[in-house]
């Protein structure tokens, strides 16, 4: 019988075995083409050592079988069985992808989502292999490939068991993979599609938390462990793990065969409805509406506003209808800005000096001659044309303002004080302007006081504001929730080689890494050199990823840069942390 390495160049049936791709306990397995049609196959042989052990021939043959029953999707594909003067060999569906053990390698753990999406058509697949009345008896990991197309598939039927097929296992003897068994394959009794729902459970909780629910390095006391001790719930290892996943998790691994699902059917469409709740966008709050902008105020117009006639006021209202009032000859003046209703009596005054000066500058002129008249009429009219400037621009300053103010005192609080103008934030719309109530300038958004009516005011308010945004030195904000107390603010290594270390935050700056010159180094070959960096910034704690090799995970999530929070699960490499910062 020819050795691994002799057969490659050999054929198996049509079959030319071109390369050694793997070997495990019971075999080997070669890749294989067909040279006519160039069909790509894999070829597994039974291991040369085994063929005479008619028992596991037998099982061999048995996996053939259990194969040769389904044809599904999510399942390899079986061609053909040889038994030949070579060997025994079965010849299937060539894949190409990575087993859900590697991407726990890989990653550490998957993303609820993620777990969830591989999970429903391996759960959908072992419901096709239960109708066809066989068990597969080792779902783990290692078994389950996801191609780099996307799909995923179930493989390694070689301790399948089959209704109605003779029982190849003795009495209390056990196969498959100890952790991942249920009680009652442990306990050696007849299985049931129960045992895989339970070995799917297990999966999942190893998927989603990247731990076991028991592990022991003696296997006497591994089984032990699964067989009587309550498994610790996945949210311990994972505090962040959805409640219904949870939930469902804890029923696929019920010691109790009659609490867990029904079948797979059942355990596939309860994970379906935890995607589904997952995917729903969670319900906002929606804010209340911004108040509406205020009016930009336009510039006080020219003071030389007609007043109105008397009496105008009563006319405004008739049988309580408002009645729309007379256009004015220039724009009204804004609200709180001084409006022209009245003139002072200095340009009446000048008016009729300017227009004496004329007339008598005139006559003199034709009585007396040009150059006393035209002495008076300059006289008399400059003085005229003085006293009604001055008259237009006390009469500014002196008429009655055309409305309150916004803030004006109401008429059941007399004599309260008008309270000061609220200073909006930096960066507020530009259609929030503000005017001076007395002058009608426009105010800074950082006035509320004008600089050239209220000078002392508009002073002292910018002394205040230049004391309030002076840099100030950086100094600890409490996180809510805690005191500043020397290692209450920390991390919490739970898994790994450096497993129950505490990395104390402060202020600065931590360094975390395999690399000595870190402040933190973790003895992890799956850590890099320079991981990760926690820094303290305005009272909150940041995670940024240092371009490790493998990326550093925040609930499932790989990051770059993140704020960190209470109770965040962070992964790099095999280790797991918990954020603590105190809080309830």
């Amino acid at each position: 019988m020819a050795t691994q390495t002799a057969m490659i160049g050999r054929y198996v049936g049509d079959y030319q075995i071109t390369e050694l791709l793997g070997e495990g306990g019971m075999g080997v397995v070669f890749k294989g083409v067909h040279p006519t049609l160039g069909q790509v196959v894999a070829i597994k042989m039974l291991h040369p050592n085994l063929v005479k052990a008619d028992s596991i021939k037998q099982r061999f043959l048995r996996e053939a079988q259990a194969m040769a029953r389904l044809r599904h999707p999510n399942i390899l594909t079986l061609y053909n069985f040889i038994d030949s003067a070579d060997g025994c060999f079965i010849v299937m569906e060539f894949v190409e992808g990575k087993t859900f053990e590697d991407l726990l390698q890989d990653h550490g753990m998957l993303t609820p989502e993620k777990s969830i999406d591989l999970f429903v058509p391996v759960c959908q697949a072992m419901q096709y292999a239960h109708n066809a009345g066989i068990i597969h008896r080792d779902i783990k990991p290692s078994n389950l490939m996801i191609l780099n197309n996307g799909v995923v598939k179930i493989m390694d039927f070689g301790t399948a068991k089959m209704a109605g097929g003779p029982a190849l296992t003795q009495q209390g003897m056990t196969l498959g993979t100890v952790v991942y068994m249920s009680p009652e394959q442990l306990m050696g009794r007849d299985l049931s599609p129960a045992a895989d729902i339970y070995s799917l459970g297990v999966t999942l909780y190893e998927l989603v938390t990247g731990k076991l629910p028991f592990y022991h390095d003696n296997e006497m006391e591994l089984m032990k462990m699964i067989m009587r001790q309550p498994a610790p719930p996945p949210s311990s290892h994972y505090p962040a793990l959805p409640k219904s996943l949870e939930r469902c998790i804890t029923r696929a691994i019920e010691k109790d065969m009659n609490k867990r699902f029904k079948s797979a059917d059942e355990f596939a469409k309860e994970l379906e409805k935890v995607k589904g709740d997952l995917e729903k966008p969670a319900v906002a709050v929606a804010p209340p509406p911004p108040p509406p902008a205020p009016v930009a105020t336009p510039p006080p117009p020219p003071p030389a506003a007609p007043t109105p006639a008397p009496g105008l006021e009563d006319t405004q209202a008739v049988k309580g209808q408002a009645l729309p009032a007379p256009t004015p000859a220039v724009s009204p003046a804004p609200s709180g800005a001084p409006a022209a209703e009245g003139k002072s009596p200095l340009v009446m005054i000048g008016g009729i000096v300017a227009g004496l000066g004329i007339v008598v500058g005139a006559v003199l002129i034709m009585v007396a001659g040009v150059g006393i008249g035209a002495g008076v009429m300059g006289g008399l009219g400059g003085l005229g044309i003085v006293l009604l400037i001055v008259g237009l621009t006390s009469g500014g300053k002196s008429a009655a303002p055309a409305g309150p103010p916004p803030a004006a005192l109401s008429s059941s609080s007399p004599g309260a004080k008008t309270p000061p103008t609220p200073i909006p934030p930096p960066g507020a719309p530009a259609s929030d302007k503000r005017s001076c109530p007395s002058c009608g300038r426009v105010l800074l958004p950082t006035m509320s006081a004008c600089p050239f009516c209220s000078p002392s005011k508009a002073k002292a308010e910018e002394t205040t504001q230049a004391a309030q945004f002076a840099p100030k030195p950086e100094s600890f904000a409490t996180p809510p929730g805690f005191s500043v107390q020397t290692g209450v603010a920390c991390v919490e290594i739970i898994d790994g080689p450096n497993r129950g270390q505490r990395i104390e935050l402060g202020q600065g700056s931590i360094t975390v890494g395999r690399a000595p010159d870190n402040i933190v180094v973790i003895k992890d070959p799956s850590v890099s050199s320079h991981h990760a960096r926690i820094d303290f910034y305005q009272g909150k704690y940041f995670l940024s990823d240092l371009k490790s090799s493998n990326g550093t995970y925040v609930n499932n999530n790989r990051v770059e840069q993140l704020a960190l929070n209470h109770k965040d699960l962070v992964v790099m490499g095999s280790s797991r942390m918990i954020v603590n910062l105190g809080a309830g």
